[in-house]
């Protein structure tokens, strides 16, 4: 009932008092530092083991133990040195799961899928066919490049209305000259061309619309990103690929084959397609976001290895992690519906499951 009883010896009487109950312990710190849940994602920035237990994923360091329901896991996302327990991989492969695999700075390294994703034939015969089809593959490269362009063009003309400079002007206007172009050019090689020069002026402008002394762009720098804002663009190009991954492998597309990108030695191409729709809407408005609100320190977030490159550190990650996640979660409004980014990008992946398997008429993502 709550109440203890106790006998005095000496006396008889009797006392009676609330019972004192030793309070809990909840360790909030160490969950938010070892792992990061947004939504059905869980993103792993420690050091430790994965294991099944019961019908349950148990991570565990030498500090303390969390479990992942795997019933409503989307994906695991590990960006330290993990160990895989006996049982895990047979586990998550029975429930089809994702697991995600990223180095310390946060170069994708590779990936566990359920086989379960199986690929229906006829879908990969007609894929392949669009592939080859030299006009029908160039017409919806044309809308893939024109719809990346648009979105960036969007970034630009948000930061003119609040900065009426000069050289954002200028950049509109190249995007926009670019986008006619684009729709003229008779080839695949050619529009590449196109996008690649277009996507040079919209990069050049990253300055401008950062406007933060503290974190100077220049130039796209990669593998190693040479400075804070090539870190983060790296990281966060990284992460989309990897979500628009997890989808497409759920559908009966090859990812192996893309449209924009060539069919090679690559072992994904699809995804990096689709990503060129959404980088400058999800990616670079979450950069923009990160350093307009100060969320990201130059000292605290990165830190700098011996050749000269910059990365994220664990609690870099953790707050980038958490605000790309919250792009995707964001949601605007489409024929008078509140729909999230997450869902307009299974959409676009649904989009070309009609367009590959029914001839469905095409029309990419812009935003407005």
């Amino acid at each position: 009932m709550g109440y203890d009883f106790q006998k005095d010896k000496g006396t008889n009487v009797i006392s009676i008092y609330k019972h004192s109950y030793e309070k809990p312990h909840f360790y909030g710190k160490w969950h938010c530092s070892v792992i990061q849940k947004i939504d059905q994602n869980y993103h792993i920035i420690n050091n430790g083991v994965l294991n099944r237990k019961d019908f349950t994923i148990l991570f565990e360091n030498e500090e303390k133990k969390m479990y992942i329901p795997i019933e409503t896991c989307g994906s695991i996302n590990i960006y330290s040195n993990v160990i895989f327990g006996s049982s895990f991989l047979d586990y998550i492969n029975s429930k089809g799961l994702n697991v995600n695999i990223f180095d310390k700075y946060g170069n994708f390294t590779g990936s566990f899928h359920s086989e379960h994703h199986y690929k229906r034939s006829s879908t990969l015969l007609k894929q392949a066919s669009v592939y080859n089809e030299a006009k029908k593959r160039h017409e919806i490269c044309i809308k893939i490049e024109t719809a990346s362009l648009h979105n960036q063009r969007e970034n630009l003309r948000y930061f003119y209305k609040h900065n009426k400079k000069e050289s954002l002007k200028k950049a509109i206007e190249y995007m926009s000259d670019s986008i006619n172009e684009m729709k003229k050019s008779v080839s695949i090689n050619q529009l590449l061309t196109i996008e690649a020069r277009a996507k040079q002026k919209y990069l050049q402008s990253f300055d401008d619309m950062i406007e933060n002394e503290e974190f100077i762009f220049e130039k796209r720098t990669r593998r190693p990103p040479m400075n804070e804002v090539n870190a983060l663009i790296s990281f966060g190009n990284t992460f989309l690929y990897r979500r628009i991954a997890n989808e497409i492998y759920k559908t009966a597309l090859d990812i192996r084959i893309g449209l924009v990108h060539s069919a090679n030695s690559r072992s994904e191409s699809l995804n990096l397609d689709i990503a060129e729709i959404f980088k400058p809407i999800i990616v670079d408005r979450a950069i923009f976001t990160v350093i307009h609100n100060s969320q990201i320190n130059k000292k605290l977030h990165f830190e700098v290895e011996d050749n000269g490159g910059v990365y994220l550190n664990n609690n870099g990650k953790r707050i980038f992690i958490k605000e790309l996640e919250k792009k995707l979660g964001s949601k605007i409004s489409i024929d008078g519906q509140k729909i999230s980014y997450e869902h307009i990008i299974k959409n676009e992946i649904y989009k070309i499951v009609k367009f590959i398997q029914e001839d469905e008429k095409y029309r990419p993502f812009k935003y407005t």
